[in-house]
């Protein structure tokens, strides 16, 4: 198992005309989830190719953190709220980091040429 930080894919599916209850229920989530105390980074996104297939990009402390999430009272709801709206069940990738970030140092982003 990773020890310290890891970074979590989270891909979501939407049934074809369920995309913006999807974008609603995961909008409401946004700050709460950003605002944890070992969620260290969130950002949701919406498939550039397919618009029933959405993307969280997060980094938690540890994966215990991310689990302890996963099973936290608000987002089992969101997950039973949401079966109806998905074609298959949340599936999450994790990823660990081979030269983390340090602390306050950032990657820039470059421009593009």
């Amino acid at each position: 198992m990773p020890h310290g930080p890891v970074a979590i894919m989270v891909h979501l599916k939407a049934r074809p005309g369920f995309e913006n209850n999807i974008l609603g229920a995961v909008a409401a989530l946004i700050d709460p989830i950003r605002q944890h105390p070992h969620c260290q980074y969130y950002d949701f996104h919406i498939h550039a190719d397919d618009p029933t297939r959405f993307t969280s990009y997060e980094v938690w402390s540890s994966l215990e953190a991310f689990r302890a999430h996963l099973a936290s009272p608000f987002i089992q709801a969101m997950q039973d709220a949401a079966q109806e709206f998905l074609e298959r069940p949340l599936e999450y990738d994790v990823l660990q980091s081979i030269q983390p970030v340090k602390a306050n140092e950032t990657t820039p982003i470059r421009p593009t040429p």
